[in-house]
């Protein structure tokens, strides 16, 4: 695991890099989201470690998944996926790429964790005091433990 997340730095950062100069962080966490997707799939996976098939032809087969509907550069990314036998560390790629862009963007992830749900009011409310402490914009992902005897977890 720590070595897909060594080798997927480097692309991640890439990625975001080239996302950053062009303006474009959707293109590829929709890009990344959805190359995820693809590759739990057990058949692609399959596919990818079969030393059979030519590189070329794996490349070709994903790229007609995307109906050729891919910038140049989306396409060159793949290929080098594909070129580099580093496909299967798309998971690492696009989570390491997630965390570049939500840096950048100034923005939070927080899980908050309740004994009993917690009603609108009190979502916004956590919502703001979070964002005003955190000085971000932030994203929270509320649910419900019924183990918790009272209170919340707040899990940054």
């Amino acid at each position: 695991m720590s070595e897909k997340i060594t080798i997927g730095r480097s692309y991640a950062k890439a990625i975001f890099l080239l996302a950053k100069s062009k303006n474009d962080y959707i293109l590829w966490s929709d890009l990344l989201n959805f190359l995820c997707k693809i590759v739990e799939d057990k058949s692609v996976i399959n596919l990818i470690n079969n030393p059979i098939i030519s590189v070329k032809h794996k490349f070709d087969f994903m790229i007609k998944i995307f109906d050729n509907n891919l910038e140049p550069y989306c396409v060159n990314f793949i290929y080098l996926l594909f070129k580099n036998k580093r496909l299967l560390c798309i998971k690492e790629i696009s989570e390491l790429y997630h965390v570049y862009m939500d840096k950048e963007q100034n923005f939070l992830k927080i899980d908050v964790i309740s004994a009993t749900g917690i009603n609108k009011d009190g979502r916004d409310s956590l919502t703001l005091t979070l964002s005003k402490k955190f000085n971000k914009n932030v994203s929270i992902k509320f649910s419900v433990d019924s183990k918790l005897l009272g209170g919340v977890i707040v899990k940054v």
